[in-house]
């Protein structure tokens, strides 16, 4: 007989020999710690994980699955207390593994100009691994709208509201003392109200006439970027006029002159992952960051050379380029993940991405298959690469095309109702409609019928963009200010048939565009606002700051 407290095979209790074995041999001296560090075994882990890891029940069990019964020889389980004690174990573990914080962090990445066929999910020739398994592993937006330029999609992403209720339906220039309406509720200000740390990296495009118009003041509480559409990626001037340039980039309400000569991409990068950084540290509030970097908006042709992709299937310089930016833009992408799974962030996190608007063809763009540019509003000037990834999403949910129609001012409605369950904490007007719950569901169909681009001059003269643009159901309307090349100014399409619009219907199908033209009269004349007008003015010259852009009034 063996001495008193020893371990043989018969004294572990009887289940599976090829535990019992297991054990008897992690008990032996000198063959323990070899024999658990060549199956990457850990003495500081808790029993109930080195027991999922051996389990032959654990592929087919979710994390903190309890349901199974407790069986004779599970070492986490011999008795009700052992039981009870491995449960709490995985609690802890899982406890252990999420934020400090019971809102979400909301990570919105905007990107710039960035075509339907500029991501490597769309187009296997473009580099960007890092988007493409966030989009793969999420739900990719594939019904999905942003406007036409850049301005207009800011503005309806801050405000949850159409450009035919927000008033800013042009891009603003330089020159322009025009700026987002100080009536507007924007976006940050809310989630400042339920308690959210907000900042904004990169380019704000809202206006720049005053102080009041910067982000500081509309409800960010750090801005480190450029106030206007464009800046050099290097110098971080930006084009004023023809004979004119001014410095634009801007840590706060400094100006920050110490980045001259540093590419701006690894600016907000570094800004980016620092303030994911510091926030972990506060452990104080849930965090709202977006981060809009400018890629791959022109001026592009000061790229440096270490960034250039040098494995490219095209000889079109241009092209190079923009897909070498699409590639940088990638490297910040997967650096912000990186910062939030590193401070621990991530798994309470949800990671929105959208581009503003459509590929533009003379800056090397692309939205092959689609129809049109930048600046249109056939479908590839407005219908652009977006996703959601969250580990919050439910897993059935995950690594699915959203089909259900959606657009950028959506995003308002879906942060504050859907993913943080609050309501409104002013009375607001908004057309944004929360499709959170549709995402978490994978038979869900759309919760719209209808998003409106443009109203033109449906119901007034619209002295900035007489366009209509109008999606109800599968049906597309289009009515352009002039005849293009082929004396056609009227469209109508149906995107469930013809999604690459190619067929105009409206000749056809005169009936269903009367229809249409009603039901947009019906639904937005009696709301709509007239536009901004724009309003250059000479005062807003970098001359008269030493060659900075700054507020004149």
């Amino acid at each position: 007989m063996p001495p008193r407290g020893s371990i043989t095979p018969d004294t572990v209790p009887s289940a599976c020999g090829v535990y019992r074995w297991m054990i008897l041999l992690m008990s032996l001296p000198g063959l323990a710690s070899p024999w658990m560090h060549r199956h990457k075994i850990r003495n500081d882990i808790p029993e109930v994980v080195k027991y999922v890891k051996f389990s032959p029940h654990a592929s087919s069990r979710t994390s903190g699955d309890t349901s199974r019964p407790c069986q004779t020889g599970r070492p986490d389980c011999d008795t009700d207390t052992d039981r009870t004690s491995s449960r709490k174990a995985k609690k802890e573990l899982i406890r252990k593994t999420k934020s400090d914080h019971k809102l979400p962090h909301i990570v919105f990445i905007l990107a710039d100009d960035l075509g339907y066929a500029d991501v490597g999910y769309h187009n296997n020739y473009v580099k960007t691994p890092s988007i493409d398994f966030l989009a793969k592993t999420g739900i990719r937006l594939e019904n999905y709208y942003s406007q036409q330029i850049c301005a207009p999609s800011r503005a309806v992403l801050l405000t949850g509201k159409y450009v035919s209720h927000n008033k800013l339906g042009h891009n603003i220039s330089p020159r322009d003392a025009v700026c987002l309406p100080q009536e507007h509720h924007l976006l940050p200000q809310e989630l400042k109200a339920h308690g959210y740390s907000t900042h904004l990296v990169g380019k704000w495009h809202m206006g720049r006439s005053s102080w009041e118009c910067l982000p500081q003041k509309r409800g960010f509480d750090s801005f480190v970027g450029i106030h206007g559409g464009g800046a050099s990626y290097v110098d971080h001037r930006q084009k004023y006029n023809s004979d004119h340039f001014g410095y634009a980039l801007y840590n706060g309400t400094r100006v920050a002159l110490e980045h001259r000569g540093t590419y701006a991409p690894e600016i907000y990068k570094a800004r980016a992952t620092e303030l994911i950084k510091q926030h972990r540290r506060k452990k104080s509030k849930p965090l709202f960051l977006m981060l809009a970097t400018q890629l791959v908006h022109a001026p592009n042709f000061d790229m440096p050379a270490e960034y250039m992709n040098t494995d490219i299937h095209h000889n079109d310089t241009m092209r190079a380029i923009h897909t070498s930016q699409a590639t940088v833009l990638d490297g910040v992408v997967d650096s912000v993940v990186r910062a939030l799974k590193k401070n621990r962030m991530w798994g309470n996190t949800v990671l929105i991405f959208s581009s503003d608007n459509g590929g533009i063809h003379r800056f090397g763009g692309s939205n092959v298959p689609l129809r049109g540019w930048k600046g249109d509003f056939f479908e590839g000037g407005v219908r652009v690469p977006a996703f959601i990834n969250s580990p919050l999403i439910p897993m059935q949910a995950r690594s699915r095309v959203f089909p259900g129609l959606m657009g950028m001012v959506d995003w308002y409605s879906t942060i504050i109702k859907g993913i943080l369950g609050k309501t409104w904490t002013k009375n607001i007007d908004v057309d944004s409609v929360n499709v959170w719950g549709r995402f978490s569901d994978p038979l869900a169909t759309s919760a719209r019928k209808q998003y409106l681009l443009s109203l033109g001059s449906a119901c007034f003269d619209n002295k900035v963009d007489n366009r209509t643009a109008y999606r109800w159901n599968e049906w597309k309307y289009i009515e352009l200010e002039k005849p293009n090349k082929d004396n056609e100014s009227v469209f109508l399409f149906n995107l469930t048939a013809d999604p690459l619009e190619s067929e105009n219907l409206s000749k056809r199908k005169p009936k269903m565009l009367r229809t249409i033209k009603k039901k947009l009269v019906r639904n937005f004349c009696g709301t709509a606002q007239a536009p901004l007008l724009p309003d250059e003015v000479s005062a807003s010259s970098p001359e008269h700051s030493d060659g900075i852009l700054k507020p004149w009034l």
